[in-house]
């Protein structure tokens, strides 16, 4: 038997309705999602339904590259002719980039029982991945031969923070430097900014290349859930003096 799925309150993001015709059910997938916990994808929906049906039975279908699989998916809506926000758990096997999604709200007349016509929505969603990084492409570069770079990262709820750690180099030298905390997992970019000090060749006016690493773990069994890459080649150069 197929495992079921839950359904908590979730955010927005929908394509507009295509008509304003009154029907007995309605669902829009929005086209955001975002890594889970253990392998689940989230996904937000809203769907509605008449005064008069019950719900019976929500089918969520998915479909990237080798994965294609349905989904019965518990689901707590009132029929109430109002729109309700939903978040639909995926159980597993979506990566990070575009997948298509489909939804089959089914709803039954609450006294004879009689289905009314299947509410039906699909949608190419992007999933979005656990971390983000990336660099910015001009680096600070001290009087003391050290060079600041700064690097701005995104990391999603409910994840924790392993570290980030970034890789400077130019010519045949280099240096690296890392931070653990001071980063919160909550939906937006921050900016951080390293100082790295070069090994025996302080560094100079001029290009270099950087490497960043962002890992995030899962919060109960610290197990790595994702790590975010990006290599940029940046510039140095001295602040101005005036």
């Amino acid at each position: 038997m197929a495992a079921v799925a839950t359904v908590t309150i979730g955010i927005t993001g929908y394509v507009a309705e295509a008509t304003s015709a009154r029907v007995a059910a309605r669902v829009d997938i929005s086209q955001w999602a975002k890594e889970g916990q253990n392998g689940t994808t989230l996904l937000n929906l809203r769907a509605k339904c008449q005064s008069g049906h019950v719900v019976q039975q929500l089918v969520m279908g998915y479909s990237q590259g080798d994965v294609d699989y349905d989904q019965p998916t518990q689901v707590d809506l009132v029929c109430d002719g109002r729109w309700h926000r939903l978040r639909v758990s995926a159980p597993g096997g979506l990566e990070p980039g575009p997948a298509d999604v489909t939804a089959r709200l089914t709803v039954i007349d609450a006294v004879t029982g009689v289905a009314a016509p299947q509410a039906v929505d699909t949608q190419r969603v992007w999933v979005e991945p656990a971390a983000k990084v990336a660099v910015k492409r001009h680096v600070r570069l001290n009087d003391d031969g050290t060079a600041s770079v700064t690097a701005f990262v995104r990391c999603d709820q409910p994840w924790i923070v392993q570290e980030l750690v970034l890789s400077l180099t130019q010519g045949a030298g280099g240096g690296s430097a890392f931070q653990t905390d001071g980063i919160a997992c909550d939906d937006r970019w921050h900016t951080v900014v390293l100082n790295i000090t070069p090994g025996q060749v302080p560094f100079s006016a001029g290009e270099a290349q950087v490497q960043a690493y962002f890992t995030v773990l899962d919060p109960l069994s610290f197990d790595p859930v994702a790590q975010a890459q990006a290599t940029a080649t940046v510039r140095l150069r001295r602040p101005s003096s005036g």
